[in-house]
């Protein structure tokens, strides 16, 4: 894996991501549709992921030790008509454009899927690169990062409705163990450019972003005391 000093690729940043979380069996549950808006909020199709394009869906669920958390990893990949459903994958072997960790109010139909485990909070090199919040709404949070990595843009999903629910700097790891997290990956091919084009904020259907205070308190990633930020 490449030091902090040098460029992470794409391949590099997924392979960072498989080794993350011990590279999973991803099973395959469903096609998502286009869809111009999100059907509610929580829903696993929220309203950062409206977009005009079609995706193939796998899914993991995560431990945990709360009742009341039911986590899932989620891998968007290009639409691939030949899947059936319950086909079972690594994670590192699919091409995935968008990578989800969430945690679901409407997971019971996702509780026939295998169970992983993984040790939160490694230190995986290019996983504790430095994001910064971009503009912020009520609907979400959009973080970058400015530092030599692949370009990304994540979301963090707003659970109460206000602008501020997030610290305005992080790190990819703090980000994906809030499990209110979506990841966009943009893939450097050109050829791949109208399959994987991933929506931009001016696209969403959601209210006009404002750029947010800073906090001088620091409103961490939920759990302050376990984020490594």
């Amino acid at each position: 894996m490449n030091s902090m000093n040098s460029f992470t690729s794409l391949v590099e940043l997924r392979q960072g991501l498989c080794e993350y979380f011990q590279n999973p069996d991803m099973t395959f549950v469903e096609h998502k549709e286009p869809q111009p808006k999100a059907p509610r909020a929580f829903s696993l199709w929220s309203s950062s992921l409206c977009s005009p394009f079609r995706w193939s869906m796998y899914m993991v669920q995560i431990h945990s030790y709360l009742l009341k958390d039911h986590y899932f990893l989620v891998l968007l990949v290009p639409y691939d008509e030949s899947l059936q459903r319950g086909t079972v994958k690594k994670m590192s072997e699919l091409e995935f454009a968008i990578l989800q960790t969430r945690n679901l109010v409407d997971y019971e139909k996702y509780l026939h899927l295998p169970v992983q485990k993984y040790t939160p909070f490694q230190r995986i090199s290019c996983l504790q690169t430095p994001i910064s919040c971009v503009q912020s709404s009520v609907s979400f949070s959009e973080y970058t990062s400015d530092h030599s990595i692949h370009p990304f843009s994540l979301h963090l999903l707003h659970t109460r409705k206000s602008l501020q629910e997030y610290s305005t700097k992080g790190t990819l790891t703090s980000a994906l163990e809030t499990y209110q997290c979506v990841l966009f990956l943009e893939s450097p091919s050109k050829e791949k450019e109208s399959v994987l084009s991933i929506p931009s904020l001016s696209s969403l259907s959601i209210p006009t972003p404002t750029h947010p205070k800073k906090n001088s308190l620091a409103s961490l990633f939920p759990t302050s005391s376990s984020l490594n930020i």
